[in-house]
């Protein structure tokens, strides 16, 4: 009797107002004990969730979309919906890389449907969407080096890099930057200052956000870069010889015709980052360095032909100082560019590890190869005075 007391007066209604009669057939009546929990049109999403993983999800869903709420219609849940939706919008901004980078807190709230539950998320970020989106995500450390490489080589002022190394650190971000930065010298001329924040401390991925200064802006270190460039290949180009140890002592003549050491920078302590003595464009261009400058000039120039090279940071006379390590025909050998040039290029043209103990000088040997071949300044130099004089005698022929 009363069903049909309500058909027919949803029929009159119908007449009427066609939407009242839909209110009057639905056997669900939606009560809210929040108000302003119920569905709003600025809300974004409306998702379901029946456990906890899903609940999980769908907080973690309207995070990764940058999305300030939404909703999500629960189900036949089993548990403390205001605990667990307490727990899972912690864990998401917490324990997520996104929710770790992007979210600066979450307020929620919980009405109770007829036959569900609804509960509204609000989010407040404390990055931009453009900074999530401008992200790259680099698997392995060879994609990361790759990364950060493109990066510095650009000058960039800031990098957000998604990595699945699960250990990395602060300090490891900071030590791949230094690394790429003596081992491309021609193409990144200054070493950055860096200030690296990782999302979050623990778990199997991770956002990385780098921030790297210059004393310059990126327009002028892209200016330097290719002045760089012209200058080592300059050198490079004037060199001769008929084997790698050949070319490596023209090189290394080449370097010293063009830089001067500037002993007072180095008395004072003008050392590495953010200082062009150290630097090869310092070398190379303005024609002034210190042991660092010159170590990295002669990497740029060896780099330039192909030849294998690369810069030992260490210590001579217990004072920071830099040189090479250089591969000829299977072996290693330790070439100072800096001392060749103020004590003669003998003092310290392939020179082996005992040797270079015995002259005052110290390393991390773990970091190099072990240098310890058979040859010697004087096999090239004789080699070279030999073929200078044929010339001068053909000349005079």
């Amino acid at each position: 009797m009363r069903r049909a007391a309500a058909l027919l007066l949803a029929s009159a209604m119908g007449a009427l107002c066609p939407g009242c009669a839909s209110i009057l057939e639905s056997e669900e009546l939606i009560v809210s004990a929040h108000a302003g929990v119920a569905k709003s049109e600025t809300l974004a999403r409306s998702v379901e969730a029946r456990n906890y993983d899903e609940l999980r999800d769908a907080v973690l869903d309207l995070v990764m979309a940058h999305e300030t709420a939404g909703v999500i219609s629960i189900y036949s849940y089993d548990g403390d919906i205001d605990a667990d939706l307490a727990r899972a919008c912690d864990e998401v901004s917490r324990d997520t890389p996104t929710g770790a980078y992007t979210v600066s807190d979450m307020i929620w709230s919980v009405a109770k449907i007829v036959s569900y539950y609804e509960a509204e998320v609000n989010v407040n970020y404390k990055r931009t969407k453009q900074q999530l989106d401008g992200m790259v995500t680099a698997s392995s450390q060879r994609f990361l080096r790759s990364e950060l490489l493109e990066i510095m080589s650009r000058y960039s002022e800031r990098a957000v890099i998604n990595t699945r190394l699960g250990d990395i650190t602060g300090d490891d971000i900071r030590g791949y930057i230094e690394e790429i930065y003596y081992d491309n010298p021609l193409e990144v001329v200054m070493l950055p200052v860096a200030d690296v924040e990782v999302f979050p401390d623990h778990g199997s991925e991770r956002i990385v956000e780098i921030t790297l200064g210059q004393r310059n802006t990126p327009n002028i270190l892209l200016t330097y870069t290719a002045g760089l460039v012209r200058a080592a290949r300059n050198i490079a180009e004037a060199v001769s010889g008929d084997s790698d140890g050949a070319i490596l002592l023209a090189l290394l003549g080449g370097l010293i015709d063009s830089a001067e050491y500037d002993a007072d920078a180095a008395r004072i302590g003008q050392y590495s980052t953010q200082n062009f003595n150290a630097t090869a464009y310092g070398a190379l261009v303005y024609g002034t360095a210190i042991g660092e400058g010159y170590a990295m000039a002669y990497k740029a120039l060896c780099d330039e032909l192909g030849l294998e090279c690369e810069v030992v940071l260490g210590e001579l006379d217990y004072y920071a100082h830099a040189w090479n390590i250089v591969h000829i025909n299977g072996d290693y050998y330790h070439v100072d560019a800096s001392m060749s040039d103020l004590s003669g290029i003998e003092t310290a043209f392939l020179r082996n590890d005992a040797e270079m103990r015995g002259l005052g000088y110290t390393w991390n040997a773990e970091k190099h190869p072990v240098c310890g071949g058979p040859l010697s300044y004087a096999d090239f130099h004789t080699a070279a005075g030999e073929a200078d004089a044929e010339g001068e005698r053909g000349d005079a022929a």
